[in-house]
């Protein structure tokens, strides 16, 4: 989803809600038409990956087989940089 935060409004709403590394992004309920529009009229942006906010996540690991999250325990990471280009922990592992 597109996040409109600069990183200061990020830090500043992660120590009200003093949750730690995670923090609840309110752009993540930005209806998607209205972002689309603040895209459009050049508002500076990133890209985070959407966690369910309840839940778990499962994947089969080669090595260490089935491995399970709890959802709550997940960051909402950046995937592209307000640059347009994505960040090097994703490119990274998508370029290996």
């Amino acid at each position: 989803y597109y996040c409109f935060c600069t990183k200061e409004k990020v830090e500043e709403i992660k120590e009200n809600q003093n949750l730690g590394a995670k923090y609840n992004d309110p752009c993540r309920y930005i209806p998607p038409d209205e972002a689309k529009e603040r895209v459009k009229r050049g508002e500076p942006y990133v890209v985070r990956q959407r966690i369910p906010e309840i839940g778990a996540t499962s994947f089969e690991d080669a090595v260490f087989g089935k491995i399970t999250v709890d959802n709550n325990t997940l960051d909402e990471n950046v995937l592209l940089k307000s640059d347009g280009f994505p960040t090097y922990n994703f490119a990274n592992v998508i370029d290996d």
